[in-house]
Parts: structure tokens; C-alpha cells; sequence
């Protein structure tokens, strides 16, 4: 966030174009005017990282919980194996 606050800072200096200050900590125009967009809204607070995931998934990490729960079912269903004798067909094909 301290990284995020150093950029709104240049930016909104009034010595630079938007180009200059997104060049130099290697962000896009977009997201430089987003940074400066949400510090203009919130504040410092507008600076924290955001997550990117749906508010159904983020919501389930703030709790720690695992992001997705399979029903319990045939422990085996999942899992990847080869069918019978495919090790032996390889053999054969080498």
C-alpha cells in the first residue's frame, strides 16, 4: 500500500502527466488512474489490494475455509488414473 500512496502522491503533484509516474512504477495508465480514483473516493483506506476473486469466493477465504467443497461422493471419482493395461500397451508400442 505504501508503493500505491508514493504513486497517488507523484501523480497528484502536478509536475507530471499520468505517463510519467505509471512509467516509472511499471503500471499500466488504467491502473494508475484507478489507484488515483479510489484514493480521491477513500482515501488512504481506497489504496489496500483488492481481491480479484467473486464476493461469494472472497468471502469464503476471509473465513480461511477451503475455496471449494466436494459433496461426499466415491472417493475415487476424481482421482486420475490410467485404465487397466495401459502400461502394458505402451510397452508394446516402444
Amino acid at each position: 500500500m505504501e508503493l500505491r500512496q508514493q504513486f497517488v502522491n507523484l501523480a497528484e503533484c502536478g509536475h507530471f502527466t499520468i505517463s510519467e509516474p505509471c512509467e516509472q512504477f511499471s503500471i499500466s495508465r488504467k491502473t494508475g488512474h484507478k489507484w488515483i480514483g479510489r484514493y480521491r473516493d477513500h482515501g488512504k483506506t481506497g489504496l489496500k489490494v483488492r481481491t480479484s476473486l467473486p464476493p461469494a469466493h472472497a468471502e469464503i477465504a476471509k473465513k480461511g475455509q477451503a475455496t471449494a467443497a466436494l459433496p461426499p461422493s466415491d472417493p475415487g471419482r476424481c482421482a486420475v488414473t490410467a485404465p487397466p493395461g495401459a502400461s502394458e500397451a505402451s510397452k508394446r508400442s516402444s
